[in-house]
């Protein structure tokens, strides 16, 4: 199944995750045009921090990324037009956040971690897949 038959392509979506106050954002497709749809929000809190972010993100050449400047980040997914190519790309990246997002909070993956780990990156795909598809 391709992607662009079950949903748009440039289509934004804006995560905050209330428990770590952390501002995470997924864009699918068009760098530019996710950036001028989430710019208003991010500018007035994070200027600096976004101008680099985007700049970076700008210069590489990748299917999905995972970038963050302490507590802005950014998922951006691209040119994945498989289903099952967008789902792989997606827990890739998603598992980036997860350890970040849990190690910055204390939490070190270990036996006695892992379940926390496993549902907070399945929490992240659930919200992203829901807005993409739904």
């Amino acid at each position: 199944m391709k992607i662009k038959k079950v949903l748009k392509r440039n289509k934004q979506v804006y995560l905050n995750i209330d428990l770590y106050h952390q501002d995470i954002y997924f864009i699918y497709g068009d760098l530019q045009k996710g950036v001028d749809k989430i710019k208003p929000h991010v500018m007035e809190k994070y200027q600096e921090k976004f101008s680099s972010v985007i700049k970076e993100l700008q210069e590489l050449e990748y299917r999905g990324v995972y970038t963050s400047r302490h507590p802005f980040r950014i998922i951006h997914m691209h040119k994945v037009e498989k289903l099952s190519d967008f789902m792989s790309v997606l827990a890739h990246e998603v598992l980036h956040l997860t350890f970040e997002l849990l190690d910055h909070r204390g939490m070190k993956l270990g036996s006695k971690s892992e379940e926390a780990y496993t549902h907070l990156h399945d929490h992240l795909i659930e919200i992203i897949v829901k807005e993409m598809f739904e």
